[in-house]
């Protein structure tokens, strides 16, 4: 039965929390548009590529990364408005040249890092730091997909958490996997230890998956 939510039938979750033709316009019922992966974090898969020494194309590493930049920047300030002004070329370009490096706030005395958004071509492992940091911050909000590229890279650099409520993560370790929940160990036991047999580890937290290498 639909359970009526502040006396709005509409506010149903049934109506509320999927995705599919009846949530779109029905101009878009046979497209149905979703957002899967944006231009910055393409160009910033790419600048990290680069500095493997794989082929990512014709730009050099700082290119793709000063890209990846400069497409995030346009598509959040798609329409957006800070102090009565867009985001112009020009603020871009500053970011992007900015040598500014994080600063001390109350809660953190210690700044975690201490590199520039302007790219270090010469330093392969600041510009590693530089390529995630800034990939982590166009992936806002999606938080999985940042979560993903920390678990892979370990990149950006954390602060260290003061507590866990999780027995098999420490406060300043990283969950490394989501378990799997009771119900899938009633209903589908099987499965679910064959799944554990290809973890490499217990269905704990702080089990890393294959792409998660601790290296």
């Amino acid at each position: 039965p639909i359970v009526d939510l502040q006396g709005d039938p509409d506010l149903d979750v049934n109506k509320l929390s999927a995705i599919g033709p009846r949530w779109f316009d029905v101009s878009l019922k046979d497209s149905n548009p979703w957002d899967i992966m944006h231009a910055a974090e393409a160009y910033f898969l790419r600048a990290e590529g680069k500095l493997k020494g794989w082929d990512m194309g014709s730009e050099s590493a700082e290119e793709l990364y000063n890209l990846g930049i400069r497409n995030s920047m346009k598509f959040w300030a798609n329409g957006l408005m800070w102090n009565g002004e867009t985001i112009t070329d020009d603020d871009i370009d500053a970011y992007i040249n900015s040598t500014n490096v994080p600063i001390a706030t109350h809660d953190a005395p210690t700044p975690i890092s201490d590199i520039p958004v302007k790219f270090d071509a010469g330093n392969p492992d600041v510009a590693r730091e530089q390529i995630l940091t800034q990939k982590w911050l166009a992936l806002f909000p999606d938080g999985w997909e940042g979560w993903a590229d920390v678990r892979r890279a370990d990149l950006p650099k954390m602060y260290p958490r003061i507590v866990s409520e999780n027995p098999d993560v420490g406060p300043d370790e990283l969950m490394r996997r989501v378990t799997f929940v009771s119900g899938e160990y009633d209903t589908n036991g099987d499965a679910v230890q064959d799944a554990i047999t290809k973890l490499g580890g217990p269905d704990k937290g702080s089990t890393r998956l294959w792409w998660d290498p601790a290296n």
